[in-house]
Parts: structure tokens; C-alpha cells; sequence
């Protein structure tokens, strides 16, 4: 089974918080110091979601 808990892009190491709510789950880590969450409709969706994020924050260019 995945850990869930943390994840990595480009070598950096993000650790992962969840918060439940009635149908919602929300994926919660910092990057720069600055909060950044995603929901899903799953644990799974939301660390899904916090990793795609994630990664377009810190690589995407125009």
C-alpha cells in the first residue's frame, strides 16, 4: 500500500495532512511557506490531487 503521508517532487519531500469533512477530504502541505490544499472525494483523490498541484506550482513555466 502507498504512504500517503508524504510525497516527493524534484527531490524535495512534502509531508501530507488530511482534514475529513461530510464528503469532502482535504489534502493540506506547505510549499515555500505557503499552505496548499486539494480535496477529493477519497483519501486517495486528494493525495492524487495535492501531488498534481504540487507540481504544477513548482514547474510550470510560461
Amino acid at each position: 500500500m502507498e504512504n500517503r503521508n508524504e510525497f516527493e517532487v524534484n527531490g524535495e519531500k512534502f509531508s501530507v495532512s488530511y482534514k475529513y469533512e461530510k464528503n469532502l477530504v482535504w489534502a493540506i502541505t506547505y510549499v515555500n511557506g505557503q499552505q496548499v490544499k486539494t480535496h477529493g472525494d477519497t483519501e486517495q483523490t486528494a493525495y492524487w490531487a495535492i501531488q498534481n498541484h504540487v507540481n504544477t506550482l513548482l514547474n510550470f513555466r510560461l
